[in-house]
């Protein structure tokens, strides 16, 4: 199935979700669950609580874990320390074997930031449902590969708050300069736009917005619009 994504306002999100509701059926729409899965910090202090050890004893081995992406496994490789704490101290042993068999379990359950399912027939008949984390719509308690795999159709409402700041700034010109503004009218390859993203001052737009492509942005300062685009392109793969 396609995944579709849809940019709105992230003042009006909750009037799209409500829209489709209306008009496809609330039985037949529903937001994604996501669980957020355990790290290797996460697991040595849950693990080193059950055990009952010093809290500062187990702080300071999480500690030792360089950064929240890098797995126990690849900590004790990279980290001498850490390496020699474990060899050294049975119970530090015993605590980073349990901690291993902890990460990447699923932690807690939360809503999908933005996935949203619209299905032809009831989901209930075709996926198990509970209430939302937050709020009172239903999601589903498949994640979002998960209904994908059986064919529910997944769209991706995003609720963007540089298109809330684009409609307050349109109002707000409108209302006190008597100037109407129209974003389809105002050319991608404008001087003035470029200037704007090289000078720093594109922070609330996306995809420059974010703190890799601003800082990239100024960096480059791209002569031409068409030589910005690996950098927006670059930004977005790695936000992914």
């Amino acid at each position: 199935m396609p995944d579709i994504d849809v940019d709105f306002m992230d003042s009006r999100r909750d009037e799209v979700i409500k829209y489709v509701m209306d008009k496809y059926g609330a039985d037949r729409v529903a937001q994604i669950i996501t669980f957020g899965t355990m790290g290797a910090r996460a697991a040595i202090r849950d693990v080193g609580r059950a055990m009952g050890l010093p809290y500062g004893d187990v702080d300071r081995i999480a500690k030792m874990i360089p950064g929240p992406t890098v797995t126990l496994k690849e900590a004790i490789e990279a980290e001498p320390e850490l390496r020699e704490t474990s060899e050294r101290d049975p119970q530090i042993r015993r605590l980073l074997d349990l901690a291993q068999k902890l990460e990447g379990v699923a932690r807690h359950a939360s809503t999908h930031a933005a996935g949203v399912i619209i299905a032809r027939d009831p989901l209930i008949e075709q996926v198990p449902l509970q209430r939302a984390t937050k709020g009172d719509l239903v999601m589903t308690q498949y994640d979002m590969n998960s209904v994908a795999a059986i064919g529910l159709l997944k769209m991706d409402f995003l609720g963007l708050t540089n298109l809330t700041v684009l409609d307050a700034a349109i109002r707000i010109i409108r209302e006190t300069r008597g100037v109407e503004i129209d974003l389809a009218r105002i050319r991608p390859g404008s001087s003035s736009l470029r200037a704007a993203a090289c000078a720093g001052t594109s922070r609330t737009c996306a995809p420059t917005g974010s703190r890799t492509s601003w800082r990239w942005s100024r960096c480059s300062a791209p002569a031409r619009w068409r030589t910005s685009r690996p950098t927006s392109a670059g930004s977005t793969a790695r936000s992914r």
